[in-house]
């Protein structure tokens, strides 16, 4: 069973998911629909794979050092932005959106990002 679920976006999540949309040459609707998939694999995968996950601090250092090596490629974003982080999307990238900066809300975003462009 499905059903329709509809949302109002503020006029920035709406450009951003237009862009994303071209990028991926696929509707706006679909690719919310993808992007929220993934986003529930994504935490249902975390979930899964905490009790073999190593312990805590190696694991941070770890996610430390990866971040420190990309420094050039990511930044935080300052408090009042709408978002926490962005990532610069490869020149090489074939991406309508590359040279530029992808913008998300989680550091878990921020990883995935600098692995499949910048890895």
């Amino acid at each position: 069973m499905s059903k329709t679920i509809s949302f109002v976006a503020s006029d920035e999540l709406a450009e951003w998911l237009e862009s994303e949309a071209n990028d991926r040459m696929m509707t706006v609707s679909s690719t919310a629909q993808i992007l929220l998939a993934e986003h529930v694999q994504g935490c249902e995968e975390t979930t899964e794979t905490t009790e073999t996950k190593p312990e805590e601090s190696e694991q941070s250092h770890d996610v430390l050092q990866f971040l420190e090596r990309h420094s050039d490629v990511w930044k935080e974003m300052p408090p009042e932005s709408a978002s926490k982080y962005a990532v610069r999307v490869p020149e090489d990238s074939g991406l309508r959106s590359a040279g530029s900066f992808r913008y998300m809300d989680s550091l878990d975003g921020v990883l995935r990002n600098l692995e499949r462009w910048h890895e």
